[in-house]
């Protein structure tokens, strides 16, 4: 699986085995009320996640000249 990001240089390239990753819960759940309406109560919640490798030489970086 190759992997492009908005964040990385352009000139780098990032490629993985998608088996060894992993999701992961980076904070707690928090839950928020928005509000009600009638007998409905409506809630926010909201997660922060993000992918870890299981194994760290299952990926790598090109960097391309």
């Amino acid at each position: 699986c190759i992997c492009f990001s908005r964040f990385c240089p352009v000139d780098l390239v990032y490629f993985v085995d998608p088996e060894t990753l992993t999701q992961r819960v980076l904070r707690e759940p928090k839950a928020t009320q928005l509000g009600r309406q009638g007998a409905f109560e409506i809630w926010q919640l909201v997660i922060e996640a993000g992918l870890c490798l299981s194994h760290p030489y299952a990926a790598g970086v090109i960097e391309v000249k």
